[in-house]
């Protein structure tokens, strides 16, 4: 419904030449992205949304307002006044909480950068960690990681091809040669009866402690030339 939405307004609003003169279309989503200490998990779909407009907005700047709220009536009653200041400001995404307007911003948090966030270090993992996509660019980096820096000693590395893949056999002597007992398996993680057989092969003496997920299918194209088809293939994996 998003793409719809979406592609039917650039359809309408003609070509990007038209530039700045275009008025911006608002997409107001409720809970969709964590703004704020007290926001709870975000709604998943609504979180997909805002990918997917954020992506509209890249590839046609100043037609898209990204807007977020809370679902308080305080907030929804400042809606009007924050859409004007969006567009006054030139802010692309914003989220309203109790009222209050909020807009994001980078800062530099520490000196160290983070790894995988509190509590979630695969340091004394005596298990196996499971690597998603684990045969492929992101997922042979990821994996060496694992080792070198986490001390991970066992790979569950899983690919739609496997050991089929090109530089798996590779891979799994390198990361043997320092160290690790590797696995490599032949699953499509979008598949819940492939997924399930996968882990419960995991072995009992070495159950799973932990997952990085690095699965994904490419399939460019700008959202006008995008097909609902196409959507799926690709977010099938990361759901």
């Amino acid at each position: 419904a998003a793409l719809d939405l979406l592609q039917g307004r650039l359809a309408e609003q003609g070509a990007p030449e038209q530039g700045p003169l275009v008025p911006r279309f608002a997409l107001v989503t409720q809970g969709a992205v964590l703004a704020s200490p007290e926001d709870g998990a975000p709604d998943l779909a609504g979180a997909a949304v805002w990918g997917l407009a954020r992506s509209a907005q890249l590839e046609s700047p100043g037609r898209f307002l990204l807007v977020d709220v809370d679902g308080e009536q305080e907030s929804w009653d400042a809606l009007p006044k924050v859409l004007e200041a969006a567009v006054a400001l030139g802010e692309p995404q914003l989220a309203v909480r109790g009222g209050s307007l909020l807009v994001p911003r980078l800062v530099q948090v520490g000196g160290r950068s983070p790894s995988f966030g509190d509590g979630g270090s695969f340091l004394g993992c005596k298990g196996t960690v499971l690597v998603t996509g684990g045969t492929g660019g992101l997922g042979a980096v990821l994996a060496r990681h694992l080792v070198c820096e986490h001390g991970v000693r066992r790979l569950l590395l899983v690919s739609r091809r496997g050991a089929g893949a090109p530089g798996a056999a590779r891979l799994v002597e390198e990361l043997s040669e320092l160290g690790a007992h590797v696995s490599v398996a032949a699953c499509d993680v979008s598949d819940r009866e492939e997924l399930k057989t996968l882990l419960a092969s995991v072995e009992v003496e070495h159950p799973l402690c932990g997952v990085v997920h690095a699965a994904g299918v490419l399939d460019d194209g700008v959202v006008a030339s995008l097909t609902t088809e196409r959507v799926d293939r690709v977010l099938a994996p990361k759901v």
